[in-house]
């Protein structure tokens, strides 16, 4: 007699390119999402998270510091939550520092995002890519001046294409479970809601 599969809730995780309004974007998703009476969500921060743990390491700023930040938030917080069925909406998770140029072309780094994703880190039930055209992208950025690293970015329009070719390599490896969202002509809450939406059809999905 086979076992049933318990139901957990779902890892989704949202990942983008700088200036494409993907933190933005996702907390108004969760004002929407706010609406609904049966949905459950907690929505963490991966990659230099607000853990005390994330805090604490995030002046260290090294892939495998990253790493292990998102291994202790997995074990720590994805992981039960997903077992008290609680729908994760991750910010960032490894993907991010699988297309991080010019860390993601060290050797050791590869090795060690390769042991993290095999053995400690949870695979996402669904990714969300946010992407934008490379013009519009620079202006945005170009506009944040409070953003030091953005304002950086702006001004090297190599180091953007290389970020975003990296980006395109690893969504090819999921390209299962990815869903593009072109954010380059949408306001925010025409993006919101678009985000809210997919949400809602991959956890009736079950």
């Amino acid at each position: 007699m086979s076992k049933t599969k318990k139901r957990t809730g779902k890892f989704i995780i949202f990942e983008g390119l700088d200036g494409s309004g993907k933190t933005t974007a996702l907390q108004k998703a969760l004002y929407f999402l706010a609406s609904e009476n049966k949905f459950k969500s907690v929505n963490f921060k991966g990659v230099a998270s607000n853990t005390k743990f994330g805090k604490k390491i995030k002046p260290k700023y090294s892939t495998f510091w990253f790493l292990v930040d998102l291994w202790f938030l997995t074990r720590e917080l994805i992981k039960p939550s997903l077992k008290r069925k609680y729908n994760v909406l991750q910010d960032k998770y490894y993907l991010y520092l699988m297309a991080h140029y010019p860390d993601n072309k060290k050797i050791f780094n590869k090795l060690w995002l390769w042991f993290f994703q095999t053995f400690l880190l949870k695979k996402p039930d669904l990714i969300i890519f946010f992407d934008v055209e490379d013009d519009i992208r620079r202006k945005r950025l170009k506009k944040d001046i409070n953003n030091k690293h953005h304002i950086e970015l702006a001004s090297n329009p190599e180091l953007l294409a290389k970020r975003k070719l990296g980006y395109m390599r690893c969504l090819q490896k999921h390209k299962d479970i990815v869903v593009r969202i072109d954010t380059s002509h949408k306001d925010i809450h025409t993006v919101g809601r678009e985000v809210a939406n997919i949400i809602k059809k991959e956890v009736r999905r079950g």
